[in-house]
């Protein structure tokens, strides 16, 4: 395994909220198992989906990043490539400490707009695989 960046790092050892764009409601999903083990590893979870869900994983469900309060401290995008650069805005307007893209999801701007707000950025990356290796390092 490598090692991991100081961004990710950085990350692990500061967020305690996430406003998780993407989170389905279906289990057989990544995108909710992923949130299993986040909300299992102690993380605050703000799920995110436009369909119309009441509650994902006995969460509320918000409609919109602009909904939740207060800000999370992280927003984690897992929505396809096409979609990502379409959350500019919202992003800009929350302005969280980070901003967490899963694999084979990368964006030019949203690297740009993170950089330029002092927003910490991971793209192409599985949180889920990266928070076990950041566990890993602290034993």
């Amino acid at each position: 395994m490598t090692d991991l960046n100081s961004t990710e790092r950085k990350i692990f050892e500061s967020v305690k909220t996430i406003g998780f764009v993407g989170l389905s409601p279906k289990k057989e999903k990544t995108s909710n198992s992923i949130g299993r083990y986040l909300i299992k590893k102690g993380f605050t979870v703000y799920p995110v989906y436009p369909g119309d869900q009441e509650n994902i994983l006995g969460l509320r469900v918000y409609r919109s990043l602009r909904d939740i309060q207060p800000v999370p401290d992280m927003i984690l995008l897992f929505v396809n490539k096409a979609r990502a650069d379409s959350f500019a805005d919202d992003i800009l307007l929350v302005k969280p400490k980070a901003l967490w893209l899963p694999e084979g999801v990368e964006s030019k701007s949203l690297q740009k707009l993170a950089y330029e707000n002092d927003i910490l950025f991971i793209m192409d990356r599985c949180i889920y695989k990266e928070h076990v290796k950041y566990l890993k390092s602290l034993e």
